[in-house]
């Protein structure tokens, strides 16, 4: 006999406790989750993380919810890539370092990011070293605080302020420093720089002066992203994208190609001259990597393809020389000038570094191909090698590829790591060993000059036999040190780190002062006179270079990140603030039509100041 168990309903009340106890116990469950994956928690310092992935039209204040990056809140904060598996499902899985790298399934539609250049040997941390080039950060920021806060930059001599506009200031050192302090975890300055930038940072029309397009891109809009990057602060990406809306108009020119400068008062683009004729190199092909990566964290393609159709305009001018690109453009005709020079000093270098950081950043081959097409040109025409091959150097050439002088400039430095790169991300190309080789070479010559000198530091243009300094001034420059860092990183060759450090007791000892650090005026004589100018990218570049220098290799990580030319932290589609795939905007075409935009008429003529990355 069976007993049938009569199943009696609950009442309705102890119904709605049990469904009420059983929501406490999932939120319950969730909160418990989050809190273990560390993916929304609470910084105490900047507040709740928001977990709507889209970016707001309007920009929300909170930090960027579209990644989980965390830094480790210690006296050194390492910058540390941890993606966010919530948004990364059924993506494919590699390893870089000691953490773990969830690639998107979209993602994979473009390269993005590489494995390991040194598998299984992430190199190792240099406290002592490090630890001083951070003292050394602290006290360049100290001092542009105590003399020079709100101006462009520190003159530490005479400890007075410094802008390259008159009495307007774009605070260049503050914005240049931010990623810089960020990374050594120099946390109380850079909440002060970060301040300072939101606070005052204008681009006013208020203000009746015109800046330079080429270094409000790379050092404000930069600086401004490489903070972004690593902070995640969306008040820093709102100003970007006011900063990177007043550079669209230099390209409000009827041919697309940009101008140099912009007046802040009418909006109007003009050149050197005051017209809309002419543009080096560098200033049309230094713009992308910046306008691309805020077009892609933003969502708004307009940056990108403003920026990559000029870039298209030069690759299809007609050249005497396949892969070498002349110095000077007529914006006006869509074509170089015809008295051609070459080189990758001042004017140039930054150019061919994009073409290859394109690559990295977005992972389109066409510019890997336009680099090795480069870069067998500046290896066939520019490249001069000592007679037992273990130095060489990039000299200045000619209309009839005749070569210049026996020399070379301290800005052609960066090529060392360039190269050194180039063949370490296409392992696959018959050039990469040639590529590392060369690399190799230029850094030997570079720092060779360095060593070569009373001071232990290098001069602006040197004999590419004897590598003695032939203009006697330094001015705290980067690129030797970030060929250094990149040899370092993709050989772990002890002798790179040796030959920074003695670069570190040169400055020191030569240009440290009370105030900050100066340049030089003459590098033969053991006690040259110092040049009084603390320049913002020794704080961007130079110190950052060398903290990296010593640092393992998982901080930023050059599988994931790139450099803009003022050494400002971006992240490779895939990676940091470029993880969501359905953010990215498409690359430009090659065979895009023209971006819509105004056409402005050329203003009147303005004070003219030479276009130069550098002094």
């Amino acid at each position: 006999m069976v007993t049938m168990v009569k199943m009696t309903r609950p009442p309705r009340r102890s119904l709605r406790r049990m469904v009420l106890a059983g929501a406490c116990a999932l939120v319950l469950v969730v909160m418990v989750a989050l809190v273990r994956s560390g993916l929304d928690g609470f910084d105490p310092a900047r507040g709740p993380r928001v977990t709507d992935r889209r970016l707001a039209a309007a920009f929300s204040d909170a930090r960027d919810p579209r990644t989980s990056i965390d830094f480790s809140v210690t006296s050194l904060k390492e910058f540390r890539t941890m993606l966010n598996y919530k948004q990364q499902k059924d993506g494919a899985r590699a390893r870089l370092g000691g953490h773990e790298i969830v690639e998107s399934s979209d993602s994979r539609q473009t390269r993005t990011g590489f494995p390991p250049f040194l598998e299984g040997d992430r190199g190792y941390v240099d406290k002592p070293k490090q630890a001083k080039v951070k003292e050394m950060m602290k006290h360049a920021w100290d001092g542009y605080m105590t003399y020079a806060k709100g101006a462009d930059e520190l003159q530490p001599l005479s400890q007075t302020p410094f802008n390259w506009y008159g009495s307007v200031s774009l605070l260049s050192t503050p914005v240049d420093a931010l990623d810089t302090l960020y990374i050594m975890g120099l946390d109380a300055e850079y909440n002060d720089a970060k301040n300072l930038v939101l606070s005052q940072l204008r681009l006013d029309s208020s203000f009746g002066v015109r800046v330079s397009v080429f270094e409000t891109n790379i050092r404000v809009l930069g600086g401004l992203l490489g903070a972004y990057e690593v902070d995640g602060d969306m008040a820093l990406l709102r100003m970007a994208v006011r900063v990177g809306d007043v550079l669209m108009g230099a390209f409000d020119t009827p041919s697309g190609l940009p101008v140099n400068w912009i007046d802040l008062h009418t909006g109007v683009a003009s050149d050197n001259e005051g017209m809309q004729r002419s543009s080096c190199l560098a200033e049309i092909g230094t713009l992308q990597l910046e306008f691309q990566y805020l077009s892609d964290v933003t969502g708004d393609s307009k940056y990108s393809d403003a920026a990559l159709y000029a870039l298209e305009q030069l690759y299809k001018m007609d050249r005497p020389v396949r892969g070498l690109y002349p110095l000077y453009v007529n914006i006006h005709e869509r074509k170089f000038k015809a008295a051609y020079e070459y080189s990758l000093a001042g004017e140039s270098d930054s150019f061919y570094e994009y073409l290859l950081k394109l690559f990295i950043s977005t992972g389109e081959k066409r510019y890997l191909d336009r680099f090795h097409e480069a870069g067998q040109a500046i290896d066939q025409y520019l490249v001069k090698r000592s007679e037992d091959g273990t130095r060489a150097f990039l000299s200045h050439v000619y209309a009839d590829l005749r070569p210049g002088a026996n020399t070379f400039h301290h800005l052609s430095c960066f090529a060392g790591g360039m190269f050194a790169l180039g063949g370490a991300v296409d392992p696959s190309s018959p050039r990469s060993d040639k590529w590392k080789q060369l690399g190799a070479s230029i850094t030997e010559s570079c720092y060779g000059s360095y060593a070569s000198s009373n001071s232990g530091l290098g001069g602006e243009q040197v004999d590419g036999t004897s590598l003695r300094p032939l203009t006697e001034s330094y001015y705290l420059r980067p690129e030797v040190v970030e060929s250094l860092f990149y040899m370092w990183r993709l050989t772990h060759d002890i002798k790179y780190r040796t030959w920074g450090w003695s670069i570190v007791e040169a400055l020191e000892s030569r240009c440290r002062g009370a105030a900050g650090f100066h340049g030089l005026s003459g590098t033969s004589a053991a006690n040259g006179g110092g040049h009084d100018r603390q320049e913002s990218f020794f704080l961007a570049e130079t110190l950052k270079y060398l903290f990296l220098l010593f640092s393992d290799d998982d901080t930023v990580p050059i599988e994931g990140y790139v450099f803009n030319t003022e050494a400002h932290v971006l992240s490779i589609r895939g990676y940091g603030r470029r993880t969501d795939a359905s953010q990215w905007v498409p690359v430009l075409g090659v065979n895009a039509s023209q971006p819509a935009g105004r056409t402005a008429s050329a203003s009147a003529s303005r004070p003219r100041r030479s276009t130069s990355k550098r002094p």
